[in-house]
């Protein structure tokens, strides 16, 4: 879920993107009033590797390499490494990337330097985790399908996300730090459901809610 903080606005002016490009074909006139093309859907489908890097309060590099145009419609595989003062990450796996559909399959294991297990009970705060011991080391299989869809007057926007933790001790519950959520038996669904609407010249403001 985390990789798409940002992702369904992505989705959204992608959609929106793909919604104008025929009428943005068939006028053969000035393109003043027309949708800016993004950078990353130029061009024809091809072999690639790509790369990319965040800087500031987190240090994130990901990488990926696969068929079609990278950072908008391809396959491959992908991974990355993040890095804060409270934990660190490595990802690897496989991805399909539609605009309206991406899937995205891998393993993700999670230093995290803050936070803790802690014995399982019926309810929890985030005060039992912080005074658990910290250091904790654990290994994720992810998959994740999220997304977007016209609809009138907007965008429906959607995310599911299934966790399973191969190393949760047994009788502990685990913040995840990555989703920042709890599981007590290392296994976890989620979905996301948004809407987002676009306003001004071109729809290049978008508002909307994300309901977890």
């Amino acid at each position: 879920m985390n990789t798409s903080r940002r992702g369904w606005l992505n989705v959204a002016l992608a959609l929106s993107l793909l919604r104008a490009w025929p009428a943005a074909a068939a006028d053969e006139g000035p393109a003043e009033d027309s949708p800016p093309r993004a950078y990353w859907s130029r061009g024809n489908a091809r072999p690639f590797v790509a790369l990319d890097l965040e800087a500031g309060a987190y240090l994130k590099v990901f990488a990926s390499a696969g068929y079609g145009r990278p950072h908008w419609v391809w396959g491959g595989v992908e991974g990355y490494a993040f890095e804060t003062l409270d934990m660190g990450v490595l990802y690897g796996g496989i991805r399909a990337n539609l605009l309206a559909a991406d899937l995205q399959l891998g393993v993700r294991q999670v230093w995290s330097q803050a936070r803790g297990t802690a014995p399982r009970a019926g309810s929890r705060s985030i005060d039992d985790f912080d005074n658990a011991p910290s250091h904790v080391v654990y290994t994720t299989l992810v998959g994740e399908l999220s997304g977007g869809l016209p609809i009138p007057t907007g965008y429906m926007l959607y995310d599911f996300e299934a966790l399973h933790v191969t190393n949760l001790a047994p009788g502990k519950d685990l913040f995840d730090a990555w989703d920042h959520v709890v599981t007590t038996s290392g296994s976890l669904v989620a979905e996301r459901l948004g809407y987002v609407t676009a306003l001004g010249k071109n729809d290049l403001i978008k508002v909307g809610r994300w309901q977890t």
